[in-house]
């Protein structure tokens, strides 16, 4: 199969050359005529589509097999149904289980120590998922810019763990951003269930001095149905719910515009909540917000910028209109820990060395921080039983030796949520 590709690829390469007609002038120089640049231009487009769609079939049969020789060790093992325990679900509820990972899988040729092993750790993040039987899961920094492995990755996703509904944060109109967004958001949202609406916003703040203003962060929004009891009130039999996922701008509020850049971008959530959002279904914000939950590196408790940014969510931007929601968000990772925020980036030992060393930079190793949430509004009619949200590390487990020791310089949340329905 493999010569069959290269002998298709020079046949087409051949007939190209053979229909350009060209003309010497004097000089000896080439001269082709408009026709033949037209026929060069898509010769050279049909190639580098050929390229890239073998790429693509090549990181697939990779991702493929790397995810089931972590799943076959798992088995061998028996640690899946201890890595995906949890009690039963009640008979009048619905039950998601949500998984938010900022997986740093960064455009090709940026790295923090020239190779993070990108194909290495997406093959083992997805066994990870189908071992952790989540049916929703929201990806941060899964860039689709100069490689086809975030295309890669979803249609792996969909063939071994029955993700078949995907949605990704698009480019932007290039008249509608200045200056023009380089890269893609990189947030991905992957469901079991069928996602029946999607939208989405870009951020119009970005600070100059970052990476970020030259990509398209935003907010994505996916509408999912879940599947309802039938001995309940919903005759449709499901269940939607609105899960908004979203990367904002990077940086430490200690650093000049910082501040101001992420509280308008949180505003900006906040409106794009209410404009997509209800008041009749339960709604999900999860990502890396890059808002700093711990006071400090060793004080856990609430930041400045967190309870600013509680506060803006909880406002709602249409004061007096019939419809406007009074959410009311629950910070399930807070709740867990009894009011403190624990790390999910930038985490030490117990000697208080850093435990991760080849993915992030050397300012990030041990900063200590909780980037990463999972905020939830239920409804009147519908509360919510958090049965568990937790910090996954997601480290390499001995005896498998990697050259990193974990799959992503942050930590992963899971959440298992009940939504209770009125019979």
């Amino acid at each position: 199969m493999r010569w069959a590709r290269v002998l298709g690829l020079a046949v087409a390469i051949t007939a190209a050359l053979l229909t350009v007609r060209v003309e010497l002038d004097k000089a000896g120089a080439l001269i082709l005529d408009k026709a033949s640049w037209v026929l060069v231009a898509f010769s050279c487009w049909g190639i580098v589509g050929a390229c890239w769609r073998l790429w693509r079939r090549r990181l697939c049969a990779y991702y493929e097999a790397q995810a089931e020789r972590e799943l076959a060790a798992a088995r061998a093992t028996d640690s899946v149904s201890s890595v995906a325990s949890a009690p039963p679900a009640s008979p009048n509820s619905v039950r998601v289980r949500l998984l938010s990972y900022n997986v740093f899988i960064r455009p090709p040729g940026v790295t923090s120590h020239g190779n993070d092993y990108k194909d290495e750790r997406l093959g083992r993040i997805l066994a990870q998922l189908i071992l952790r039987d989540a049916d929703v899961v929201a990806l941060q920094e899964l860039f689709a810019l100069g490689a086809p492995r975030r295309a890669a990755f979803l249609a792996t996703a969909a063939k071994l763990g029955g993700y078949r509904y995907s949605t990704s944060l698009p480019y932007p109109p290039p008249l509608l951003c200045w200056p023009p967004k380089v890269v893609d958001g990189g947030v991905t949202i992957l469901s079991r269930h069928p996602i029946v609406a999607s939208h989405h916003t870009t951020y119009r703040s970005a600070h100059w001095r970052y990476i970020d203003v030259l990509t398209a962060k935003g907010v994505l929004h996916a509408r999912i149905a879940l599947p309802a009891p039938l001995n309940t009130a919903q005759s449709s039999g499901r269940l939607e719910v609105d899960m908004f996922a979203t990367h904002a701008q990077a940086g430490d509020i200690r650093h000049r515009g910082i501040a101001g850049v992420r509280r308008r971008q949180i505003h900006q959530l906040a409106t794009f909540l209410h404009r997509h959002g209800s008041a009749t279904r339960p709604l999900i914000v999860c990502g890396d917000l890059n808002v700093n939950g711990r006071r400090s590196a060793t004080d856990s408790s609430d930041s400045e910028e967190y309870r600013e940014m509680m506060q803006i969510l909880q406002q709602s931007p249409r004061k007096g209109s019939a419809d406007a929601i009074r959410p009311s968000f629950r910070d399930l990772l807070r709740e867990e820990h009894h009011g403190t925020h624990p790390i999910t980036v930038g985490d030490v030992d117990a000697d208080g060395r850093p435990v991760e060393h080849s993915l992030a930079g050397a300012k990030d190793r041990a900063c200590r921080k909780r980037l990463d949430y999972v905020l939830v509004r239920e409804t009147a009619s519908m509360p919510l039983d958090a049965i568990r949200t937790r910090v996954v590390t997601f480290r390499v487990q001995p005896p498998e030796k990697t050259p990193f020791e974990q799959l992503s310089d942050h930590y992963a949340l899971e959440s298992i949520l009940d939504w209770k329905m009125n019979g």
